[in-house]
């Protein structure tokens, strides 16, 4: 077999860029007929630095569906795969600095396509365009086959259950708090309200008891 990975972390970014690289690698895992090695995510400071495996927040029985063949970094570690195997398709890439290096040289494209295993580097992968030409929802794309782990699944059934009718769910990303939070959540949900006022003709406005639900 050969092999597509991402030695992550380091990972550019937090986990919805980890999570976008991702899906990026997962469509060129499918278009170059390579085994995928799913990556652990380190999410930030909710696991506080940790690696987190792909399996303990989704679904790999539901990954393994889908039409990439998938193992994981435990599986491929114990395959016991050479670093002089593993070739970087970007020059000048952060695989260089990981221990052992990974070969950065500048090599020929049928040493590229004949390598065991082929090193993507994740700040490349999350600002490039390569992988980022297949629908969500097409069999080549990694959402398709995503769902969350079981436990995850039940505290989201739990929670969605407990809040009862429709409701909206929102991302609310204080990266540098510089104001108290229920006002940084007002500030924030203000162009809801616009809508809700506009939109649906419905007069609402958020306040600091609903930013304290959040």
């Amino acid at each position: 077999a050969r092999f597509l990975r991402l030695p992550s972390p380091p990972w550019y970014g937090q986990f919805a860029n980890q999570l976008v690289t991702l899906f990026k690698t997962y469509t060129l895992a499918h278009q170059l007929c390579r085994t995928l090695v799913v990556p652990h995510f380190q999410p930030g400071n909710a696991f506080m630095g940790r690696k987190v495996p792909y399996g303990a927040l989704f679904s790999l029985a539901a990954l393994r569906r889908g039409p990439v063949r998938v193992i994981t970094v435990e599986d491929y570690m114990g395959l016991g795969i050479p670093s002089q195997s593993e070739l970087c398709v970007q020059r000048d890439c952060r695989c260089c600095t990981l221990t052992p290096r990974c070969n950065c040289s500048a090599v020929p494209f049928e040493a590229l396509r004949e390598a065991r295993t082929l090193l993507l580097d994740s700040q490349n992968i999350f600002f490039g365009r390569a992988g980022n030409d297949v629908d969500c929802n097409s069999s080549a794309s990694l959402f398709r086959w995503q769902e969350p782990a079981p436990e995850i699944a039940r505290e989201v059934a739990d929670v969605v259950r407990l809040l009862g009718g429709p409701f909206v769910g929102l991302h609310l990303r204080n990266l540098k708090p510089t104001e108290p939070d229920d006002q940084y959540c007002v500030r924030k949900l203000g162009p809801l309200s616009w809508w809700y006022n506009t939109v649906r003709g419905r007069p609402w406005r958020p306040s600091a008891l609903v930013c304290s639900m959040a």
